[in-house]
């Protein structure tokens, strides 16, 4: 990269590859913890340094022996990761990294190296956070010292709301992080208290004595995946007041037709949703979040 940016040879040069080497043997193996037995990992540098790639890569495999270098197809102007430089010495799987030289293929120089976790690799924890941050909805029990009337009532309304999905895809208990409820993907997990925002499917909001879902989750259904839905035609005027964020009367005048239980129905153009509306005596609240909304 030093030929688009000549700032990056003057850093290069001031600090030199030993230390951008300590920034990546801290990132692989960070890596390494995050990846699920049986996973692959692709390390790959624009270096020409052994100590940011087969020293990375030795570094490695003495510090997590559950990885293994693994080969890679091979291609006309690849070349053998190398065994030593001076006085350093690299890991006999070393030769199955691979080198790209500007001289031999089209580019400015390259290296990779292909691993896999072994997969009889010890179940590792699933968090390292404390029970206060992290807790499942299982039994709805949020985990914190602050278990009001408010909190068990939002728990309560989730487990109501929830009960009306459908799925095999939505069958596992959500994650609640604070107030936001997701579904976290099967078998992640949450490595070296990393902090995110949203880990998987956001499904809603815990309020005070309710829960709101989100409408991530609205359009992450389909129509047959949620039992209390309203359709309206593609062309049905109520669709478009719909999409515009208004909320639609319900009992009387053109829209009389049928009479629902309060609560949340998803809402269909057709047979595909578009947002959540909540029923409440006689009228659809509209849900749209206004950055969703139609003019």
């Amino acid at each position: 990269m030093f030929r688009k940016n000549p700032a990056v040879m003057d850093s290069w040069r001031e600090k030199g590859p030993d230390w951008f080497s300590a920034i990546q043997r801290e990132i692989i193996l960070s890596a390494a913890d995050m990846l699920k037995p049986g996973g692959l990992l692709f390390y790959s540098t624009c270096t020409f340094a052994p100590e940011e790639n087969e020293g990375v890569i030795t570094h490695l495999l003495s510090q997590k022996p559950e990885m293994d270098l693994i080969p890679m197809d091979d291609y006309e102007g690849f070349s053998p990761g190398i065994l030593s430089f001076g006085d350093a010495q690299y890991h006999k799987d070393c030769l199955m990294c691979r080198r790209i030289w500007p001289h031999r293929m089209a580019g400015e120089g390259h290296f990779m190296a292909l691993l896999r976790k072994k997969k009889d690799t010890a179940a590792r924890e699933e968090s390292t956070l404390p029970p206060s941050d992290r807790h499942h909805a299982a039994g709805f029990s949020r985990g914190r010292k602050r278990a009001d009337k408010d909190d068990q009532e939002a728990l309560s309304s989730l487990a109501d709301f929830l009960a009306h999905v459908r799925g095999t895809g939505f069958r596992r208990d959500p994650e609640i992080r604070g107030n936001k409820v997701c579904l976290a993907p099967e078998d992640s997990v949450c490595g070296g208290g990393l902090r995110f925002l949203r880990k998987g499917l956001y499904l809603g909001d815990l309020k005070k004595k309710r829960f709101e879902p989100a409408q991530a989750f609205a359009l992450a259904l389909k129509a047959d995946q949620y039992d209390r839905t309203i359709s309206f035609a593609p062309d049905d005027e109520r669709l478009l007041s719909f999409l515009r964020g208004e909320s639609i009367r319900w009992e009387t005048g053109p829209y009389s037709e049928r009479q629902e239980e309060k609560g949340w129905y998803l809402v269909l153009a057709g047979d595909y949703p578009v947002g959540w509306g909540r029923l409440v005596k006689g009228i659809l609240k509209n849900k749209i979040p206004a950055g969703w909304r139609r003019s």
